[in-house]
């Protein structure tokens, strides 16, 4: 069995993973209920762990943040919304806990494209991106089924590339200034009939719109799937890579952003990339932190790392 353990900004999530990607049993926690210092963090982080290594044999902890890590994946560099864990040492604090199990650590997208080629259910994924689309915008790389962290060991922040706005991708494709978007159209009278006036506003409530036929929400979609479209030429044309999965929340509208993000592409790739280009939704959904960092172990994650 394999500890994986999901850090995120609001929640911890825990699952204990068999061999077969099947989480036999997972509990959350409040982020923010441990982040009184570094120290007391890791300590709360390591208690709640040691349930399950007592209960379970346990062959490897694996753990994913949403943030930057030091290349040679022993410390935390950066976490901008658990910014009490910056610049820890977490994989030596950890150690001292568990001194006979392997701990691994990694940003959390890089987990979630890694464990759609261990746990996911898309055959032969050797080279490939897959975008997460949340609260921000993470991704990861797979190449040659090896996962590719950079030379400084965190590469592929796509989120963080400008686009034609002067804004990054992230400060527009993100949950909520998908919200804020929709907002700002619905104050056009061009959308005065929209069913979502005067609605609380989410990406689940705008692609239930959608669905129904709204105008507005489609709108939101499509400005979502141009901008998405734009940075992935950019990708396809220094990677050379034709393959990428969309996965987290915004993901579900997949259907109303694959048009415009495919009409993008179409108008600035040649068919060498066309022909081959495959866009599909990432496999593990709510369960890809937990899974993502139980890859780790699995990968044997020294190994499984290109970082220059």
């Amino acid at each position: 069995m394999i500890l994986g353990i999901d850090v995120g900004g609001t929640t911890v999530k825990y699952g204990v993973v068999a061999p077969s990607g099947e989480i036999v049993e997972k509990e959350a926690f409040d982020t923010h209920s441990w982040d009184e210092s570094s120290e007391n963090f890791i300590r709360e982080m390591c208690v709640i762990a040691k349930r399950y290594t007592d209960k379970y044999e346990i062959t490897g902890i694996g753990i994913g943040l949403p943030g930057l890590l030091s290349v040679d994946r022993r410390s935390i560099v950066r976490l901008p919304n658990i910014p009490i864990l910056n610049d820890t040492a977490i994989v030596e604090q950890m150690e001292k806990h568990f001194p006979n199990i392997p701990i691994g650590i990694e940003n959390d997208a890089k987990c979630a494209a890694l464990g759609e080629m261990y746990f996911g259910t898309i055959p032969d994924l050797d080279n490939y991106m897959l975008i997460t689309l949340g609260t921000g915008v993470g991704s990861g790389l797979i190449i040659n089924k090896q996962l590719f962290i950079g030379g400084r060991g965190n590469a592929t922040e796509i989120g963080h590339i400008p686009v034609k706005t002067g804004n990054t991708l992230e400060n527009h494709v993100g949950q909520q200034q998908i919200a804020k978007y929709c907002k700002e159209l619905l104050q056009n009278n061009l959308f005065s009939d929209s069913i979502l006036q005067n609605k609380e506003l989410s990406p689940f409530v705008i692609f239930e719109a959608a669905k129904a036929g709204d105008r507005c929400a489609k709108e939101v979609f499509k400005h979502v799937g141009e901008l998405l479209g734009e940075v992935m030429v950019g990708i396809i044309r220094t990677l050379d890579i034709t393959n990428f999965l969309l996965g987290g929340g915004v993901s579900g509208a997949f259907e109303f952003l694959i048009p415009s993000i495919k009409q993008k592409l179409e108008y600035y790739l040649p068919n060498y990339y066309m022909n081959d280009l495959v866009i599909m939704q990432a496999t593990m959904k709510n369960e890809a932190g937990i899974l993502g960092a139980a890859s780790l172990i699995s990968a044997g994650q020294s190994q499984q790392t290109i970082s220059a």
